[in-house]
């Protein structure tokens, strides 16, 4: 990528000089060198131990939760610890801080789970960690300084270049014992002051070392971020000419004052007066000082794939859950045929599944079979328990006589096997799986028969059914139901219902020519126009009335059988 020779960049470069652009400027993202720097602050005996404490409390989900609830109790500022990532640029501080912080309340747990640490009972181990503190603060600092956007490359090295003035303070202020700006480690008021000094000058040295490539072209930097101050002479020679002119404009350089630098290239400099700082400014506003913008949004395509997948996630969760529910039977209830897909969007799976669990993959292999031997009868006759199962609708039926034409009855008719259809499957063969797929088929043949042939016997039953025998049928389910006394008295009132119907029949036919009245078949209509006399009679007297009206009812053909009648029926 950054060879000197075949890398990315190198070859860019050779490209603009064949197009003649020599002012190519290539140089390392200043946030991720910045941060290069930190990591030359290693101080292994302190990270260990506080990476060590944070993965046993955060790794296991009890220790968590127990440590959680004991900040709680405890009414900690912080609720909890803080992992630490390598490829985090701030993690290494925020959890040094945390950890500090609940430097007590750790100790405390960690005794009691049995994993005392006694490296917090070293105060020279606790000083190395409140200086860690310290520093790693004032790096992160720094770093969130760097990042965002609309960052102009100068502005980002003048950054830089203030914070190594600040390393050099601190380390000479450390030497004679001032901890101003290291508060945490002031708090021990450490003898060993050139310990500490040491570690600040490896990063001194550490950030002399890195931004080489920006400390090269820190002219241009200052030609564009300073033009009204910038040394004459030291600038390059197409710069010098307009740069006394600019630095002569006292109109310009008040408005350079009180303005940003984008609205005075933009909207102050003429580019007429001054076209090579013009060209320079706009060469200048096109550098990214860092890759924050391509992180950033590296850091959102992340999220939204990583929140896209919890969602899915959460749809394919919620929809097992409902689909859980619903195959709950209750006791007795018959088993449903499962989905083997939980997701409602991959349900046309499952015909697929049945296809290919219900088609027969039985390979016939014909052999010499002894032929008296009837296989039709064996095979029925074995139980079968072959979870395969076989469409017995592919299969035909010889039937004696026509399905409809078949007698109802409780014996079912015979019925001839197509035996050059299912033949095959009824042979012998060598394989148990076999023989229990055509146990199954044949099985199944007869099942299904037999379901017709009861299907049809209700629909010969349901068409010979009488509304008034079905009305009389239930009074009579109802009254079987009564105390003897009272069915012998509901026979008797019913008797005579029907009695004096009969006889008012017979005298309308006397009296008038019209047709006769259709026999009611409902109690409550001549329930209202029929004063029933009540009749208290025992079984003796019943039989006799009976007898008495059916007489009546079977009179003898005689020409005066009508007049008879009404005689008859006026002395009754």
């Amino acid at each position: 990528m950054v060879g000197k020779k075949e890398g990315l960049t190198k070859l860019i470069e050779d490209h603009a000089v064949l197009v003649g652009n020599k002012g190519l400027m290539r140089y390392h993202c200043i946030v991720h060198q910045e941060n290069l720097c930190a990591k030359a602050l290693k101080m292994d005996n302190i990270m260990q131990i506080v990476i060590k404490c944070v993965t046993f409390i955060r790794a296991r989900g009890l220790n968590h939760r127990q440590f959680q609830d004991y900040l709680q109790i405890m009414e900690a500022d912080s609720r909890d610890v803080v992992y630490f990532s390598e490829v985090r640029w701030l993690s290494r501080g925020k959890m040094l801080k945390r950890f500090y912080d609940l430097r007590n309340k750790i100790k405390s747990f960690m005794e009691s789970k049995g994993k005392p640490v006694i490296e917090f009972e070293d105060v020279n181990w606790l000083m190395d960690l409140a200086f860690l503190v310290d520093i790693t603060t004032h790096l992160n600092e720094l770093n969130v300084r760097l990042q965002g956007k609309n960052q102009l490359i100068s502005n980002m090295f003048q950054i830089i270049t203030a914070f190594e003035l600040k390393l050099k303070l601190w380390q000479s202020q450390v030497k004679v014992n001032n901890f101003m700006y290291f508060p945490v480690l002031a708090k021990y008021n450490p003898k060993n002051s050139e310990k500490y000094a040491s570690l600040i000058l490896i990063l001194i040295n550490e950030f002399e070392t890195r931004f080489q490539d920006f400390r090269k072209n820190s002219q241009l930097f200052a030609i564009f971020a300073t033009p009204f101050s910038v040394d004459i002479p030291a600038v390059e020679t197409k710069f010098q000419m307009e740069c006394i002119e600019l630095q002569s404009d006292i109109q310009l350089k008040e408005k350079f004052n009180q303005t940003s630098l984008l609205d005075f290239y933009k909207l102050y400099l003429p580019k007429e007066t001054y076209p090579v700082l013009h060209d320079h400014s706009l060469f200048m506003f096109s550098l990214f000082g860092s890759t924050y913008i391509c992180e950033q949004l590296f850091s959102r395509m992340k999220n939204t794939k990583i929140n896209g997948c919890k969602t899915r996630w959460r749809t394919i969760r919620d929809s097992y859950k409902k689909n859980l529910k619903k195959r709950r039977l209750g006791t007795g209830s018959a088993a449903t045929t499962k989905s083997k897909y939980n997701d409602d969007s991959l349900s046309f799976l499952d015909n697929i599944e049945n296809e290919r669990r219900t088609t027969s993959n039985i390979l016939v292999e014909k052999k010499a079979c002894n032929d008296n031997t009837n296989y039709s009868e064996m095979a029925v006759n074995d139980s079968f328990d072959q979870t395969e199962e076989i469409e017995p609708e592919k299969l035909l039926l010889k039937s004696s006589e026509p399905l409809l034409d078949m007698p109802i009855g409780d014996k079912l008719p015979n019925t001839e096997i197509n035996h050059s259809l299912i033949d095959s499957f009824t042979k012998p063969c060598e394989k148990k799986t076999t023989r229990r797929a055509q146990d199954k088929i044949l099985y199944e043949i007869k099942k299904g028969r037999e379901e017709r042939l009861a299907a049809l016997r209700e629909m010969k039953q349901q068409e010979s059914i009488d509304p008034i025998q079905t009305f009389f049928k239930s009074m009579a389910s109802t009254v079987s139901m009564f105390p003897p006394e009272s069915v012998v008295e509901a026979k008797m009132r019913i008797f005579n219902i029907v009695s004096e119907m009969e006889l008012r029949l017979l005298k309308t036919k006397t009296t008038t020519s019209t047709p006769p009245v259709e026999t009611m078949t409902s109690t409550s209509t001549f329930s209202s126009n029929l004063q029933v006399p009540t009749i208290l009679a025992d079984e003796s007297s019943c039989s006799t009335t009976m007898s008495s009206v059916s007489d009546i009812s079977n009179p003898s053909p005689s020409a005066n059988s009508n007049f008879s009648y009404l005689k008859y029926l006026d002395e009754y």
